[in-house]
């Protein structure tokens, strides 16, 4: 019985590059998708919506804080916030298009969630080192005794070099762990 009522008071979190919700109906299937995996909170990066696009809005299920400082349908970023636990939320911090801060009540203590979406390694090194500045800054920003997580798209590439094909192989995408059994 109370593992049951620990769960429910239990944060479900994710995160998604969903690569655009400026299309018809994305704003809607990405929401469907998230009640369906009861997702409490979930950092949500390329949004694409401009900075018309209101800070905080509610959606039938859903509390959306976006992130956008352009007027371009590119990067953005964004936290969507189930109703249910949309009193936790204590703070939201929009940075760029491509960082933003939601700080959330815990029980015990505060958490601040850093939502990411890092430039990818063909970027040029101005952009990268500017990212990296930024979230090195919003890091050391939130309060020392928050809990921090940075949760979000860093963009790595991971094993797409030849010289690591007799290790990993050449396909990368999919990883199995193998797991030793009490008959092994």
């Amino acid at each position: 019985m109370k593992t049951n009522s620990k769960r429910r008071k239990d944060l479900r979190l994710a995160t998604w590059n969903v690569r655009t919700l400026h299309i018809t109906g994305g704003l809607r299937m990405t929401i469907n998708e998230l009640r369906k995996y009861k997702i409490a909170i979930a950092a949500i990066q390329e949004t694409r919506w401009t900075k018309l696009t209101p800070r905080a809005f509610v959606s039938s299920k859903y509390n959306i804080y976006t992130s956008s400082q352009t007027n371009k349908h590119e990067f953005g970023t964004a936290f969507f916030v189930d109703s249910n636990f949309n009193h936790l939320v204590k703070n939201f911090t929009p940075i760029n298009e491509r960082l933003c801060i939601l700080r959330i009540k815990g029980r015990f203590f505060n958490y601040s969630l850093i939502n990411i979406h890092a430039p990818t390694n063909d970027s040029e090194e101005e952009a990268k080192d500017q990212f990296y500045e930024q979230l090195e800054r919003a890091y050391s920003a939130c309060p020392k005794n928050d809990v921090k997580l940075v949760m979000g798209d860093a963009n790595a590439k991971v094993g797409r070099e030849t010289v690591y094909q007799p290790t990993i192989g050449r396909y990368t995408a999919c990883m199995t762990i193998q797991t030793k059994t009490a008959s092994d």
